[in-house]
């Protein structure tokens, strides 16, 4: 036997399984709500408290129609039938909150031939499941032509918090086209943040050298609370270093407080070093003081550029001021310290000496000591400095101090021939040195054929020697401390020295 269903049959199975469609009932949810009509189990079946205007233009469905009518996701999705007129899903009630910016999605899908006898797809809000009172959310211009599925989006408020509910609302002109404009996937939720701002900020200009000023500014909002303390929705600032501003304030239309919003102010302040050859330098040479790090230098000296080559006579602090691409400047330091020549000293054993014979220098004023001759290529390093000399010679003396500074003298020593009167020049020769002594004595610029006698306090001769050597050296490692009297005789001259062994 076969059961012919007609129409009514249709819609009364339909009552059935949908429940109360048209009429409202109390079931509500929160954001976020996203409906797939996974819960729809057969056709025309609506999900929890769902309703829609009318039977026969509004369905559900738990598989493909043909004709391009199918779900995005899953297998059941929602149509409108080519059924003329206006015609209406109505969801559950939603609750929504006051200054709250939330978003609105849904997804839809007409025929393959790109018909257009569907239009004004919108997504519109109201305070019950009724046409009467709808505002616009989202919607569709003119004829609504998607052979692949599109979406349909957009942000909306509400003044007051409490149950709303949205409507799905699509109108068909009846004529041949699409027997369906399917659509799923419809979704509310609200932003990360619950509560974005429609305050904006700006700074101008976004870049300043440290010392310039930029002018902060929001709008949006009618009260203003910037992290600096200003209450006023611009003010000026010349930041010395990169900073971020923030403002929050009140709507004072609707009474919303909202999140605050920031923005940051670059300080591109420039970076650089200044690496020299040498921090310290002795007077007469030079150091280089490189800077890198940025573009541009100057230095205190008045040279551009990267390197400056310095030759300072004092101790002197260096500045370079350094320049980047924006402009802007920084100023970087480096002290260089002089050091001075040592002051050499080099004293003499005599300084009228006879050629041929020894001559000692004692120098002080520095660390270590060398010397060179003027008369040949002869060198030596010590101290004291022992060397026999020639007619015209001389010595220039270098001394190199802990600093590493080295300076220099010439001995001005006079060589003579020693003829004649000159020979009698035994006291301007003779050099005795310690004095005062402990270990032992040194006698230089002694004539040939010298007597040497020492007599302490109470006259006693405690020692003697005769030498043609033009130089002694007399042991006093057994001499008693105290005062003695010293006699040299070279032939006619004769030098006495007053000795004191410790």
């Amino acid at each position: 036997m076969k059961i012919k269903i007609t129409i009514g049959t249709f819609v009364l199975i339909f009552l059935l399984l949908s429940k109360s469609v048209l009429s409202q009932c109390t079931y509500t949810t929160a954001v976020p709500y996203i409906e797939n009509f996974n819960t729809v189990s057969v056709t025309g079946q609506l999900p929890s408290c769902w309703a829609i205007s009318s039977f026969g233009s509004c369905f559900t469905f738990t598989a493909p129609q043909g004709s391009n009518s199918a779900a995005r996701t899953g297998n059941q999705f929602a149509a409108f039938t080519n059924s003329v007129g206006s015609h209406y899903f109505y969801t559950n009630g939603v609750y929504l909150n006051r200054c709250v910016n939330y978003s609105v999605s849904v997804w839809y899908l007409g025929d393959i031939n790109g018909s257009t006898n569907f239009s004004n797809l919108s997504i519109l809000l109201g305070n019950s499941q009724s046409s009467v009172g709808l505002s616009s959310i989202a919607s569709t211009s003119a004829a609504v032509i998607a052979p692949t599925y599109s979406n349909l989006s957009s942000t909306f408020t509400v003044a007051t918090s409490g149950i709303y509910y949205f409507a799905i609302k699509a109108t068909s002109n009846g004529s041949v086209g699409a027997n369906y404009l399917s659509w799923d996937d419809f979704s509310v939720e609200a932003p990360a943040s619950l509560n974005i701002s429609p305050i904006n900020i700006a700074i101008t200009p976004s870049i300043v050298c440290p010392g310039s000023s930029a002018t902060v500014s929001a709008n949006g909002i009618q009260s203003f609370t910037w992290n600096n303390g200003a209450n006023t929705n611009s003010f000026v600032i010349s930041p010395t270093v990169t900073s971020t501003y923030s403002v929050s304030g009140t709507n004072t239309i609707n009474g919303c407080i909202y999140a605050s919003r920031t923005a940051s102010i670059f300080v591109p302040i420039p970076s650089f070093s200044i690496n020299p050859s040498s921090t310290s330098l002795c007077v007469g040479t030079s150091v280089s003081l490189l800077a890198f790090g940025t573009n541009s230098f100057v230095w205190s000296t008045g040279i551009s550029g990267a390197i400056v080559n310095i030759s300072p006579t004092i101790s002197t602090t260096y500045s370079a001021i350094g320049y980047n691409q924006f402009g802007c400047t920084s100023t970087r330091t480096v002290q260089v310290i002089v050091w001075p020549l040592p002051l050499i000293v080099a004293v003499p054993s005599n300084t009228l000496i006879c050629a041929g014979d020894e001559v000692t220098l004692t120098v002080i004023g520095a660390n270590t000591y060398s010397w060179s001759s003027t008369l040949n290529s002869q060198t030596g390093i010590g101290n004291p400095i022992i060397k026999q000399m020639n007619l015209g010679e001389n010595l220039t003396i270098y001394g190199t101090d802990l600093n590493g500074c080295t300076g220099r003298v010439n001995a001005n020593l006079i060589i003579s021939q020693c003829a004649g009167l000159n020979e009698k020049t035994l006291e301007k020769r003779l050099y005795v040195f310690p004095n005062p002594c402990s270990d032992y004595l040194n006698l230089i610029g002694l004539n040939n054929s010298t007597s040497i006698e020492m007599y302490d306090l109470k006259g006693q001769l405690v020692y003697t020697n005769n030498t043609n050597e033009r130089r002694l050296t007399i042991d006093l490692k057994n001499f008693d401390k105290g005062l003695y009297v010293l006699q040299i005789v070279s032939g006619d001259e004769k030098v006495e020295r007053r000795i004191i062994v410790e």
